[in-house]
């Protein structure tokens, strides 16, 4: 007899085919759930980086993100409004390369301030790009606990800044105008009390008490004018005046000022000046008080004079000139700020607070209109 083939079972052969169809479709439920449950955690990934992008974004203060090397490799939108550039003009760059185009100098101080704000994290402040910025460093870890980068949170302080040295300038100046007077006011009101005073020298003696009242009481017009200007409280009364009787008055009031320094004041109006202008009439001859009190404070001979005209077919103008010392270019930038004296506030010639031009600018702008300056020095302004 030959040799038979073996045979495999049917029903062996039929239990294997199925054992590997069931083994497929559970590898392949396997991978649709995986699929299924990557594709969630994708979204969820997806979703916190864009709510993470939308916050970034909605941040007001800027921030900049380093890594190791303090190399710039994520900025936000209010940092690059801040520095006045675009992100892609920030990315890339290193931070000395930033401070120096910000005119900072990048030296080992800079380091060793930097080192302690990000292991104290105390926020510090530094000038860049005419601009007061404070800053706050901290790091960037891992999951592992290493360090892999720097993060700087920005904020613009400028305006506080600026308010905080007002405020400075506004002490400085209390110490030493509201100190002078008082002192005379006191000193001469004792000598009175207590009789010293000769009966022939009374008059004059009433006469400097009454002109150091005056002088504080201007220095506290000013600051109060001052306050409701910053509140926005000032209301104009725009209205017709006669520009020729605006000028007189100014006059009268200032005449007596210039007479006891031997200047001349003069005022005129041009024939092509108009009847009537318009304008807020009190706040215009406070403007104009202060204008010419200025001119007389800071000439010692010669005249000041006030002028009305027509510069162009659509403006009419105010001229206040005098024979003085003249103003600084260096000066002339500071004069209409806000306690923006010419000279040191304790050490120059002239008492004042440095508020009169400054209310008077404002006064200007406030009613639609412009200050401008001319000035040559040792020949007036």
């Amino acid at each position: 007899m030959g040799q038979q083939e073996k045979e495999v079972p049917l029903p062996v052969w039929l239990g294997g085919a199925a054992a590997f169809a069931m083994f497929m479709v559970a590898v392949m439920l396997m991978v649709g759930l995986l699929m299924n449950h990557l594709q969630r955690a994708l979204g969820r990934a997806r979703s916190e980086a864009v709510k993470n992008q939308a916050i970034l974004e909605g941040i007001a203060d800027g921030i900049v993100v380093f890594d190791n090397k303090w190399q710039v490799i994520g900025v936000n939108p209010a940092a690059a409004e801040l520095s006045g550039q675009s992100i892609g003009e920030l990315v890339g760059h290193d931070i000395e390369e930033l401070m120096r185009s910000g005119d900072v100098a990048v030296d080992a101080d800079t380091w060793t301030a930097m080192n302690q704000m990000i292991e104290q994290g105390e926020p510090a402040q530094f000038e860049w790009r005419a601009k007061t910025f404070s800053a706050s460093l901290a790091q960037v870890r891992g999951p592992s606990g290493a360090a892999i980068g720097n993060v700087a949170v920005l904020r613009d302080v400028t305006r506080e800044v600026e308010v905080q040295r007002a405020r400075d300038s506004l002490f400085a100046v209390a110490a030493h105008e509201l100190r002078t007077p008082l002192n005379a006011i006191v000193n001469f009101s004792r000598l009175l009390q207590d009789g010293l005073v000769p009966s022939h020298m009374r008059r004059e003696t009433v006469a400097r008490i009454m002109a150091n009242a005056e002088r504080l009481l201007v220095l506290a017009n000013n600051l109060l004018e001052r306050a409701r200007l910053e509140a926005g409280e000032v209301r104009l009364n725009i209205e017709r005046f006669d520009p020729s009787e605006l000028i007189a008055e100014v006059q009268d009031v200032m005449d007596v000022l210039a007479q006891e320094k031997g200047l001349e004041l003069t005022s005129h109006v041009e024939e092509d000046v108009p009847s009537t202008l318009l304008a807020d009439r009190r706040q215009l001859h406070q403007v104009l008080v202060n204008l010419v009190g200025n001119a007389v404070k800071f000439t010692d001979e010669g005249s000041v004079r006030v002028r009305v005209h027509i510069p162009d077919p659509d403006h009419w103008a105010v001229e206040v000139s005098d024979t003085g010392s003249g103003i600084s270019q260096e000066a002339r930038s500071r004069i209409f700020e806000p306690f923006g004296l010419a000279e040191d506030p304790v050490t120059r010639r002239q008492a004042g607070a440095g508020l009169g031009l400054s209310i008077a600018k404002q006064m200007v702008t406030l009613m639609g209109g412009q200050m401008l300056l001319s000035s040559e020095i040792g020949k007036g302004s």
